[in-house]
Protein backbone atom coordinates (compact mmCIF):
# COMPACT_ATOMS: atom_id res chain seq x y z
CA UNK A 1 0.00 0.00 0.00
CA UNK A 2 1.15 3.14 -0.76
CA UNK A 3 2.32 6.50 1.24
CA UNK A 4 1.24 9.46 -0.56
CA UNK A 5 2.52 12.87 0.41
CA UNK A 6 -0.07 15.42 1.04
CA UNK A 7 0.32 16.15 4.91
CA UNK A 8 -0.25 17.37 8.40
CA UNK A 9 1.88 16.90 12.25
CA UNK A 10 0.28 16.22 15.36
CA UNK A 11 2.28 14.61 18.45
CA UNK A 12 3.54 10.70 18.66
CA UNK A 13 1.23 9.55 21.11
CA UNK A 14 -1.61 11.26 18.53
CA UNK A 15 -0.39 9.40 15.85
CA UNK A 16 -0.44 6.33 17.46
CA UNK A 17 -4.23 6.66 18.78
CA UNK A 18 -5.20 7.46 15.54
CA UNK A 19 -3.31 5.05 13.58
CA UNK A 20 -4.77 2.15 15.66
CA UNK A 21 -8.24 3.65 16.01
CA UNK A 22 -8.06 2.98 12.28
CA UNK A 23 -6.38 -0.40 12.17
CA UNK A 24 -8.38 -2.21 14.81
CA UNK A 25 -11.47 -1.23 12.01
CA UNK A 26 -9.79 -2.60 9.03
CA UNK A 27 -8.97 0.83 7.61
CA UNK A 28 -6.68 1.00 4.69
CA UNK A 29 -5.93 4.72 4.91
CA UNK A 30 -5.32 7.05 7.56
CA UNK A 31 -4.16 11.11 7.95
CA UNK A 32 -3.21 13.08 10.31
CA UNK A 33 -5.11 16.12 10.65
CA UNK A 34 -2.85 18.68 11.86
CA UNK A 35 -2.38 21.16 8.96
CA UNK A 36 0.46 23.55 10.31
CA UNK A 37 3.62 21.40 11.56
CA UNK A 38 4.74 20.00 8.41
CA UNK A 39 4.67 23.35 6.51
CA UNK A 40 7.19 24.21 7.81
CA UNK A 41 11.52 23.16 7.77
CA UNK A 42 13.38 21.23 9.49
CA UNK A 43 11.14 18.39 9.88
CA UNK A 44 13.22 15.25 10.40
CA UNK A 45 16.07 17.03 12.28
CA UNK A 46 16.57 18.44 15.49
CA UNK A 47 18.11 22.46 15.78
CA UNK A 48 21.61 20.76 15.43
CA UNK A 49 20.75 18.83 12.49
CA UNK A 50 21.75 15.47 12.77
CA UNK A 51 19.20 13.78 14.96
CA UNK A 52 15.85 12.51 13.90
CA UNK A 53 13.23 14.64 15.74
CA UNK A 54 10.06 12.77 17.45
CA UNK A 55 7.76 14.19 14.57
CA UNK A 56 9.92 13.26 12.02
CA UNK A 57 10.43 10.02 13.08
CA UNK A 58 6.89 9.34 13.52
CA UNK A 59 5.84 9.65 9.75
CA UNK A 60 8.73 7.91 8.56
CA UNK A 61 9.63 5.93 10.60
CA UNK A 62 6.07 4.47 11.50
CA UNK A 63 4.17 5.37 8.25
CA UNK A 64 6.33 3.49 6.20
CA UNK A 65 6.01 0.59 8.08
CA UNK A 66 2.53 0.78 8.06
CA UNK A 67 2.13 0.31 4.86
CA UNK A 68 4.70 -2.49 4.42
CA UNK A 69 3.30 -4.80 7.40
CA UNK A 70 -0.44 -4.02 7.65
CA UNK A 71 -1.00 -2.65 4.30
CA UNK A 72 -2.52 0.63 5.69
CA UNK A 73 -1.73 3.81 3.25
CA UNK A 74 -0.82 7.22 4.90
CA UNK A 75 -2.09 11.12 3.12
CA UNK A 76 0.15 13.57 4.19
CA UNK A 77 -0.31 17.26 3.27
CA UNK A 78 3.35 18.62 3.21
CA UNK A 79 3.22 22.02 1.52
CA UNK A 80 6.16 23.06 0.16
CA UNK A 81 8.32 20.95 2.23
CA UNK A 82 10.02 18.08 0.41
CA UNK A 83 11.47 16.26 3.50
CA UNK A 84 9.25 12.86 3.04
CA UNK A 85 9.48 12.71 -0.85
CA UNK A 86 12.68 9.70 -0.15
CA UNK A 87 9.35 7.73 1.43
CA UNK A 88 6.52 8.60 -0.49
CA UNK A 89 5.33 6.20 -3.38
CA UNK A 90 3.23 8.64 -5.13
CA UNK A 91 3.50 12.65 -4.65
CA UNK A 92 0.82 15.06 -6.10
CA UNK A 93 1.37 18.38 -6.92
CA UNK A 94 -2.20 20.92 -6.48
CA UNK A 95 -1.56 23.89 -9.02
CA UNK A 96 -4.64 26.24 -9.34
CA UNK A 97 -7.45 23.55 -7.95
CA UNK A 98 -6.05 20.94 -10.43
CA UNK A 99 -3.77 17.77 -8.73
CA UNK A 100 -0.91 16.83 -11.09
CA UNK A 101 1.03 13.12 -10.50
CA UNK A 102 4.87 14.59 -9.53
CA UNK A 103 6.61 11.56 -8.14
CA UNK A 104 9.03 11.24 -10.90
CA UNK A 105 10.23 14.87 -10.36
CA UNK A 106 10.10 14.45 -6.27
CA UNK A 107 12.27 11.69 -6.46
CA UNK A 108 14.57 13.52 -8.17
CA UNK A 109 14.59 16.64 -6.11
CA UNK A 110 14.97 13.61 -3.12
CA UNK A 111 18.04 12.26 -5.24
CA UNK A 112 19.69 15.43 -5.83
CA UNK A 113 18.67 16.38 -1.72
CA UNK A 114 22.16 17.40 0.51
CA UNK A 115 20.75 15.63 3.08
CA UNK A 116 20.71 11.45 2.46
CA UNK A 117 17.81 10.12 4.60
CA UNK A 118 18.61 6.53 6.15
CA UNK A 119 16.01 5.47 7.71
CA UNK A 120 15.79 3.95 11.03
CA UNK A 121 15.97 0.14 12.04
CA UNK A 122 12.37 -0.78 12.91
CA UNK A 123 11.49 -3.15 15.77
CA UNK A 124 10.61 -6.58 13.89
CA UNK A 125 7.55 -6.35 16.08
CA UNK A 126 6.01 -3.07 15.19
CA UNK A 127 2.48 -3.44 14.15
CA UNK A 128 3.05 -7.23 13.12
CA UNK A 129 0.97 -8.07 16.53
CA UNK A 130 -2.47 -5.89 16.01
CA UNK A 131 -5.21 -7.95 17.14
CA UNK A 132 -9.06 -7.83 16.86
CA UNK A 133 -10.65 -6.25 20.23
CA UNK A 134 -13.45 -8.02 21.78
CA UNK A 135 -15.62 -5.89 23.88
CA UNK A 136 -17.28 -6.36 27.16
CA UNK A 137 -20.68 -4.97 26.76
CA UNK A 138 -21.23 -5.06 30.54
CA UNK A 139 -18.45 -2.07 30.72
CA UNK A 140 -20.31 -0.12 27.93
CA UNK A 141 -23.44 0.72 30.51
CA UNK A 142 -23.72 3.52 31.69
CA UNK A 143 -23.88 4.06 35.60
CA UNK A 144 -25.58 7.20 36.04
CA UNK A 145 -26.77 10.17 33.68
CA UNK A 146 -25.64 10.31 29.99
CA UNK A 147 -25.40 14.39 28.66
CA UNK A 148 -23.75 15.68 25.71
CA UNK A 149 -22.28 18.69 27.19
CA UNK A 150 -20.41 19.38 24.31
CA UNK A 151 -19.11 18.24 20.90
CA UNK A 152 -15.82 17.52 22.93
CA UNK A 153 -16.76 16.19 25.83
CA UNK A 154 -19.57 13.19 26.49
CA UNK A 155 -20.37 12.66 30.74
CA UNK A 156 -21.37 9.07 30.53
CA UNK A 157 -22.26 8.40 34.29
CA UNK A 158 -19.59 8.85 36.33
CA UNK A 159 -17.11 9.35 33.78
CA UNK A 160 -16.43 11.36 30.97
CA UNK A 161 -15.82 10.29 27.41
CA UNK A 162 -13.30 13.06 25.65
CA UNK A 163 -13.10 13.54 22.35
CA UNK A 164 -11.16 16.69 21.54
CA UNK A 165 -8.61 14.93 18.99
CA UNK A 166 -11.54 12.97 17.33
CA UNK A 167 -11.04 16.17 15.59
CA UNK A 168 -13.44 15.20 12.05
CA UNK A 169 -17.01 15.78 14.57
CA UNK A 170 -18.52 18.92 13.55
CA UNK A 171 -21.35 18.61 14.98
CA UNK A 172 -22.94 18.40 18.61
CA UNK A 173 -25.54 16.40 17.34
CA UNK A 174 -23.24 13.60 16.32
CA UNK A 175 -22.30 13.45 19.96
CA UNK A 176 -25.43 13.08 21.31
CA UNK A 177 -25.60 10.32 18.52
CA UNK A 178 -22.47 8.45 20.01
CA UNK A 179 -23.57 8.44 23.42
CA UNK A 180 -27.21 7.00 23.07
CA UNK A 181 -25.61 4.74 20.28
CA UNK A 182 -22.94 3.46 23.11
CA UNK A 183 -25.91 2.55 25.25
CA UNK A 184 -27.81 0.95 22.94
CA UNK A 185 -24.47 -1.27 21.92
CA UNK A 186 -24.21 -1.95 25.41
CA UNK A 187 -27.83 -3.88 25.22
CA UNK A 188 -27.19 -5.46 21.79
CA UNK A 189 -26.45 -9.58 22.42
CA UNK A 190 -24.13 -9.11 19.56
CA UNK A 191 -21.92 -7.10 20.99
CA UNK A 192 -20.56 -9.83 23.58
CA UNK A 193 -17.50 -11.83 21.36
CA UNK A 194 -17.81 -10.10 18.34
CA UNK A 195 -14.85 -7.89 17.34
CA UNK A 196 -14.86 -4.36 17.47
CA UNK A 197 -14.82 -4.07 13.89
CA UNK A 198 -17.44 -6.87 13.64
CA UNK A 199 -20.15 -5.53 15.89
CA UNK A 200 -19.83 -1.96 14.19
CA UNK A 201 -20.23 -3.18 11.04
CA UNK A 202 -23.29 -5.51 12.20
CA UNK A 203 -24.64 -2.53 14.09
CA UNK A 204 -24.55 0.46 11.27
CA UNK A 205 -26.17 -2.24 8.89
CA UNK A 206 -29.35 -2.19 11.29
CA UNK A 207 -29.08 1.53 11.13
CA UNK A 208 -29.42 1.75 7.09
CA UNK A 209 -31.54 -1.34 6.65
CA UNK A 210 -34.04 -1.72 9.39
CA UNK A 211 -36.91 -0.42 11.04
CA UNK A 212 -37.11 -0.73 14.90
CA UNK A 213 -40.63 -1.04 17.06
CA UNK A 214 -41.23 1.58 19.57
CA UNK A 215 -43.67 -0.82 21.78
CA UNK A 216 -46.56 1.83 20.49
CA UNK A 217 -48.41 -0.85 18.07
CA UNK A 218 -47.15 -0.16 14.34
CA UNK A 219 -44.57 2.46 15.45
CA UNK A 220 -41.29 1.92 14.14
CA UNK A 221 -37.78 4.22 14.33
CA UNK A 222 -35.90 4.22 11.35
CA UNK A 223 -31.96 5.28 10.60
CA UNK A 224 -30.61 7.21 13.82
CA UNK A 225 -33.58 7.33 15.22
CA UNK A 226 -32.43 3.73 16.45
CA UNK A 227 -30.42 4.85 19.11
CA UNK A 228 -32.86 6.98 20.88
CA UNK A 229 -33.61 6.52 24.38
CA UNK A 230 -37.66 6.88 24.15
CA UNK A 231 -39.97 5.37 21.97
CA UNK A 232 -40.14 8.49 20.15
CA UNK A 233 -38.43 9.98 17.28
CA UNK A 234 -35.10 12.54 17.70
CA UNK A 235 -35.04 15.31 15.77
CA UNK A 236 -31.22 16.21 17.46
CA UNK A 237 -28.76 13.58 15.97
CA UNK A 238 -26.13 14.07 13.34
CA UNK A 239 -24.84 10.92 11.85
CA UNK A 240 -21.34 10.11 12.97
CA UNK A 241 -19.07 7.43 10.84
CA UNK A 242 -17.99 4.09 12.13
CA UNK A 243 -14.51 5.91 12.40
CA UNK A 244 -16.16 8.51 15.07
CA UNK A 245 -17.89 6.09 17.55
CA UNK A 246 -15.23 3.56 16.99
CA UNK A 247 -13.15 6.58 18.37
CA UNK A 248 -15.38 7.32 21.14
CA UNK A 249 -15.82 3.87 22.51
CA UNK A 250 -11.49 3.83 22.67
CA UNK A 251 -11.76 6.37 25.16
CA UNK A 252 -14.42 4.97 27.73
CA UNK A 253 -12.06 5.08 30.52
CA UNK A 254 -14.09 1.82 32.38
CA UNK A 255 -14.50 -0.04 28.75
CA UNK A 256 -13.13 -3.62 28.98
CA UNK A 257 -11.35 -5.61 26.02
CA UNK A 258 -9.93 -8.59 25.40
CA UNK A 259 -7.95 -9.60 22.43
CA UNK A 260 -8.17 -12.05 19.47
CA UNK A 261 -5.42 -13.24 16.88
Amino acid sequence: MPVACFLSLVSLDEHLTRWLDSCNLGEKTTEPTDADTLLRRPNLYDERGNSWSELGKANVYFNRTLSDRVGVSTVMVIGGSGDYFHVADTVVMMDQYVPYDVTSRAKQIAADDDVHLTIPEVDENIFTGLRGRCLDPHTLRADGKVQSKSLRCISYGWTEIELTNVEQLVETGQARAIADAIQTLAEKDYTRGRRLSDVLDRFYEEIHRHAYPTGRGDEYKTGLDAVQRASYPAGYYSYPRKLELAAAINRLRKMKIYSVQ
